[in-house]
Formats: structure tokens, C-alpha cells, sequence
């Protein structure tokens, strides 16, 4: 199992600091990477089948979780955001803008994961509110039929935000989710730049605490990901969220407004 960590926490880590020391390139050490779950696959399959690992990975929150299981340590505080600072509510003020921004992707049970992330905001004080969260590592139709039905749950009022990869491809595959998603308002957007940059507008938020979230069993697995960002294992959900606060606050990171298309 992989143990290495990067920066201070090599420290306290044997394994880590023998292969940062360069162990391994001088041959006196070899790395041995063993996942417990590899392309959808369980390690050990007879003791630990997927569906009681990801009961494990439930239980013990993806810090844990990457170090101990996958091989894949990360701080337990990544460098942009400080998720401590959010504040968990059980209601949200009404009237307020809202927009749900989708990250996808099309495997089923294994690989990244498609994410929806509902936020709503500003408010006369300049807060936002993290909404909700729907997310699963879903094939394509279902995909498709869970967008569309989250759709019909947010309502009309919610701006629907898809996104468009570079290329032609991108734009057809952008045109498909804006004809699933007929009668609602959809736009779909062309990111640039990298995950951190767009992301920056939405750190400087929640890093001064303007934002608030709504309490939910999604809570901890999004605060997690904000948490190791951007050094976790997945990071479907801040792409999501960053894009829905980017285009509530009009900041236009990442945004190509000319590629917009809209239903």
C-alpha cells in the first residue's frame, strides 16, 4: 500500500520519507501499490467485496479512506479552502438566485463521479448557500434521467448549468444535455484554466466565512472534498460548486460568456 504524504506530514511517516528521500530510484526500496478498489474492482474480493468497502468508506469519511485503503494519502487540510469556516443551517432565505452546476462523467460504479451542486445567493449581505448535492458514478441514461428529474425538483426558477468540453465533440455532447433537459432554463458552459483558478472565487468566500450550508446527509462527503481539495482523489464536487458560484457571483473565472448556448 502506498503510503507516502506529501509535505510535513512525510514527517511522521516511514515509508513516505524513505521514497521522498529517493529510496526507490536508487533501488533500495520497491513501491507497492495495491488499491482496495482499482477500475470498480475489489483487492480481495472474497473478504472484502466493493459493496462492504464502500460501507467502510461511509463510515470512516475519504480522509481516512484514501490513506488506509486506496494508498492515496492527502492532508487533512488541502492549501485553498477552509471548510471549517462554513456554517451548516437547517433553512435558507427565499428569494434568492439560484443555479445548479453539473461536473459529469459516464461510468457506472467505478472512476469520477457526476455531481449537481445546488447554490443560491447572494443576500443583501453578500452570503451564499450550498443547497444540495446529488452525485453518483451513474452510466449514461441513467445519468441523463437523473439530471433531468433533479431538474423537475429544483423547479423552473433554477438556472441549469452543463458543461462543454473544448472541441466539436464538446459541443455536441453540450447540445445533447441542453435537448435533455428541454423546458427548463439550461445554458452550457465553456471552462478554461485550470481546477484552482476557477475554484479561487468560491476559497475567498468560504474562507471568510459568507458561506452557509444547508444540513443534509451529503454535508460531510462535500465538506471532505473541500477539505483535501485540491490534492484529493476526487474533486467532482468543488468543479460543480465552483462553477454554480462563479456564475451567481458574476465573476467570470474560468467562463467563456461567448460560449455560452442557451435553450
Amino acid at each position: 500500500m502506498r503510503t507516502t504524504l506529501p509535505g510535513d506530514c512525510a514527517a511522521v511517516d516511514l515509508a513516505g520519507r524513505l521514497l521522498r528521500d529517493g529510496g526507490e530510484e536508487l533501488g533500495r526500496w520497491k513501491l507497492l501499490h495495491l488499491p482496495a478498489i482499482a477500475d470498480g474492482l475489489a483487492l480481495w474480493p472474497e473478504r472484502y467485496p466493493v459493496s462492504v468497502l464502500q460501507d467502510i468508506r461511509r463510515t470512516i469519511g475519504e480522509y481516512d479512506w484514501a490513506s488506509l485503503y486506496m494508498g492515496s494519502p492527502s492532508p487533512r487540510e488541502g492549501s485553498l479552502f477552509k471548510p471549517d469556516r462554513i456554517e451548516i443551517v437547517s433553512a435558507a432565505p427565499a428569494g434568492m438566485p439560484a443555479v445548479r452546476a453539473w461536473d459529469v462523467a459516464a461510468t457506472v460504479g467505478a472512476g469520477d463521479y457526476t455531481a449537481g451542486v445546488l447554490m443560491a445567493g447572494p443576500n443583501s449581505e453578500g452570503l451564499y448557500w450550498i443547497l444540495d448535492v446529488v452525485r453518483g458514478q451513474w452510466g449514461t441514461e441513467e445519468r441523463n434521467r437523473i439530471m433531468r428529474q433533479t431538474a423537475a425538483v429544483d423547479g423552473r426558477d433554477v438556472l441549469t448549468l452543463v458543461p462543454q468540453d473544448p472541441g466539436s465533440a464538446g459541443v455536441d455532447a453540450a447540445k445533447a444535455f441542453i435537448r435533455t433537459l428541454a423546458g427548463y432554463r439550461v445554458q452550457s458552459i465553456r471552462v478554461s484554466g485550470g481546477k484552482v483558478l476557477r475554484a479561487d472565487p468560491l476559497s475567498a468566500q468560504v474562507n471568510a466565512g459568507n458561506v452557509r450550508m444547508l444540513r443534509g446527509e451529503w454535508n460531510r462527503d462535500l465538506l471532505e472534498e473541500l477539505r483535501t481539495f485540491p490534492l484529493g482523489r476526487h474533486d467532482d464536487q468543488v468543479d460543480a460548486l465552483a462553477s454554480a458560484f462563479n456564475a451567481l457571483a458574476g465573476s467570470g473565472a474560468g467562463v467563456n460568456a461567448e460560449d455560452i448556448l442557451t435553450a
